[in-house]
């Protein structure tokens, strides 16, 4: 039997030989798991090539950390084969649908697969990639290619769809995501339900059609056998979508059901998944103005995930609401220590400085 392992190359590939007028730069790293082929170079001097006619050039770099898009190829292997043909997974930078609102799904999940052994591939990855560089127009009209299979595998077409969905929701187009996304869950299962369904119902709510949205979500609750770890993510994502349009109680009720099942199998779970569960519901409760409660939420949360820095955040803005100043330099000074590069590094500084010059002021 030949053994399997992981290997990171980094290639220095000639993309063209040809001056180009390049306005974007995007960097890619990738890994070769198996024997290494040929079909890797060979793909990606394609995707190269293809891009250069949309005025972006590929940079290769040596980790994922630096990389905008990252690449796995996984090579069937004689004797023991990880997949039936070669396969891509591309994992995509892409924060413009998060902007619009945290409740969206930029991608289907952390990793996309496509079959990366044929020249529809480069086009495939090539629409991934001009939608991770915020051009969804272009990469629009790849995905028309591809949503109308003449020389496309069937296993593209959900991807294609949802990615279109996902253009149509940046621009602002909610019918035509709707009709994107409905392509995508009645023909597919596991996490393009979740992706694509979240996704469809918020934008129903965008046309004032909630009865539609929750329709929807409640399909994808009662019409499916899912591992516990999908109803409790659709739930989580009903409960956003009821605060959205102001139902706080039925929010906090899904949030109390998928806490209790997160519970029912903690075995399937990280305490901080776990911790997650809880500030959110803290955060619904907050709506109701029951500090008490959410006060509870978040102390539940870190006793369980003591690192789970983001409770300290809110929880100091929680203290700082309701003027516990201390506790709430306390929290900010840990957040800061603990995450001094986190997401809310800049808030917590200035809430902390804030209450040091307060504190201050009154011991004077």
């Amino acid at each position: 039997m030949i053994a399997l392992f992981s290997l990171f190359l980094l290639f220095n590939i000639t993309l063209s030989a040809q001056e180009t007028d390049t306005e974007n730069i995007i960097t890619i790293s990738y890994t070769i798991n198996s024997i290494p082929e040929t079909l890797p170079e060979t793909f990606l001097a394609g995707v190269a090539n293809e891009l250069e006619s949309y005025g972006i050039e590929l940079e290769f770099v040596d980790t994922r950390d630096e990389a905008q898009i990252y690449m796995r190829f996984d090579v069937a292997v004689e004797g023991e084969v990880i997949y039936p043909t070669n396969v891509l997974q591309i994992w995509l930078q892409t924060n413009l649908l998060k902007e619009i609102s945290p409740l969206l799904y930029p991608t289907l999940s952390i990793i996309t697969e496509i079959r990366a052994a044929e020249s529809y591939s480069v086009d495939f990855a090539t629409a991934l990639i001009l939608y991770a560089t915020d051009d969804c127009e272009s990469a629009n009209l790849l995905f028309n290619d591809i949503v109308t299979p003449t020389n496309y595998l069937e296993e593209n077409v959900p991807d294609a769809y949802f990615y279109q969905g996902a253009c149509n929701l940046i621009a602002g187009e909610y019918e035509t995501a709707i009709t994107n996304f409905s392509e995508v869950y009645q023909n597919s299962e596991g996490d393009y339900w979740s992706s694509s369904t979240t996704n469809s119902a918020w934008a129903y709510i965008q046309l004032g059609r909630e009865d539609e949205a929750f329709e929807l979500m409640n399909l994808v609750l009662e019409s499916r056998e899912f591992w516990s770890r999908v109803p409790i993510e659709t739930l989580v994502n009903r409960a956003q979508l009821y605060a959205l349009v102001l139902d706080y109680d039925l929010a906090i009720a899904d949030m109390d059901t998928a806490i209790g099942l997160a519970e029912e199998n903690l075995d399937q779970f990280t305490p901080t998944g776990i911790a997650e569960l809880y500030v959110l519901r803290g955060q619904m409760v907050i709506l109701l103005y029951e500090w008490d409660r959410v006060l509870e939420n978040y102390n539940t949360a870190l006793e369980i995930a003591p690192d789970y820095t983001p409770a300290y955040f809110y929880r100091g803005i929680l203290y700082y609401s309701i003027l516990a100043r201390e506790e709430a330099l306390a929290d900010f000074e840990t957040y800061l220590s603990q995450s001094p590069d986190g997401e809310y590094e800049e808030q917590a500084q200035t809430y902390a400085e804030s209450i040091r010059t307060e504190l201050n002021a009154l011991d004077d």
